[in-house]
């Protein structure tokens, strides 16, 4: 049976949309594994791109035509990437001591470990379905291939950036950018007769979805790096975490320590220091970043009329009031923005 045109079309623009999303989400992750370090942003796009070309050459020695095999790839696609997430979180300690801070080629090892089936694979669709075309005689050109990719990945690009970073957590991502290839894929399925692949693949999906769209469960995957998580929040900074021990909170933000309650040592020297070598009242106080914590409560015993506390990530904010760790005061003024 003659495969239709349209479903190959959009199996490639649905790659595109979920292959951009994936590799932000991806980058988002290493930074958060790697302490924001830019090093490791320029190592995931090199792996990426070599193991997309690794992909795309494979095709020429491996040509896969045959309708259920395709559609079985571009459903491996669409699933993949939420497993991936789960091993790049939890990895990490098996191979890479816990607590130290790994070099450069352990980071280029970790990367292309964990990226490279979705990478070669993501590379490879692309030829493979210009294969599956001309043997089903349909007229299409390896240059209106890439351009109906760029299609997919602008859109994918235009929504990440305006709105899956703002609403929804790595899990649902993954899952909301691959339906459009799992439905292509059961379309295919059940239009050529593979039932048995359709019933299979059905209940793969279901637990997809059953287990992304569950935030305990994602929260559960986050507790191998930061231990006790009280508290999960994606923004479109970063990775915000509030972990308990005893009755110490910690912040974190892309992996690292922001602020931790009960540390009255750390807040006394920050704020000591440099208040006690003014003379006279105090009226105003400037507070860029750092109020979470013991700060406040120290800043307050110089009697200051008003502090205006800034803070970059309004997200954050929210959490520690949320949790009750930030209480309002007289004369405090707190300000999301850029200090």
């Amino acid at each position: 049976m003659r495969v239709e045109k349209n479903l190959i079309v959009w199996a490639v623009i649905a790659t595109g949309i979920s292959s951009v999303t994936i590799q932000l989400v991806t980058i988002r992750e290493f930074l958060t594994q790697f302490h924001g370090n830019e090093i490791t942003i320029s190592l995931v796009l090199f792996i990426w791109l070599l193991f997309n070309g690794a992909g795309s050459l494979m095709c020429r020695l491996l040509k896969v035509t045959n309708i259920s095999l395709y559609s079985l790839l571009i459903l491996f696609i669409a699933i993949w990437p939420f497993p991936q997430l789960i091993i790049i979180r939890h990895l990490r300690d098996i191979l890479i001591l816990h607590g130290v801070s790994p070099g450069f080629y352990q980071i280029l090892f970790y990367v292309g470990l964990t990226t490279a089936p979705y990478a070669i694979l993501t590379g490879y669709i692309l030829p493979c379905s210009l294969e599956v075309l001309k043997a089903n005689y349909h007229d299409f050109t390896s240059g209106e291939l890439y351009i109906t990719d760029n299609i997919g990945d602008i859109l994918g690009g235009i929504l990440f950036s305006f709105i899956l970073v703002y609403w929804f957590n790595p899990f649902k991502t993954v899952a909301l950018t691959s339906a459009i290839l799992i439905s292509i894929a059961l379309s295919m399925f059940i239009r050529y007769k593979r039932n048995h692949l359709a019933v299979v693949s059905l209940m793969i999906i279901a637990t997809f979805y059953i287990y992304s769209f569950n935030p305990s469960f994602e929260q559960a995957t986050l507790s191998g790096q930061y231990g006790d998580v009280v508290k999960y929040k994606e923004t479109p900074i970063g990775r915000l975490v509030i972990t308990k021990e005893a009755s110490q909170h910690t912040f974190w933000e892309s992996g690292v320590p922001l602020y931790s309650t009960g540390d009255i040592q750390g807040s006394e020297e920050k704020v000591h220091y440099p208040m006690c070598q003014l003379e006279g009242m105090i009226d105003d106080v400037l507070l860029i970043s750092g109020g979470i914590g013991e700060t406040l409560s120290e800043l307050h015993k110089y009697g200051p009329k008003n502090i205006d506390y800034i803070e970059l990530d309004p997200a954050l904010i929210e959490m520690a009031k949320h949790e009750g760790l930030l209480n309002e005061r007289p004369g405090l003024n707190i300000i999301s923005m850029d200090g």
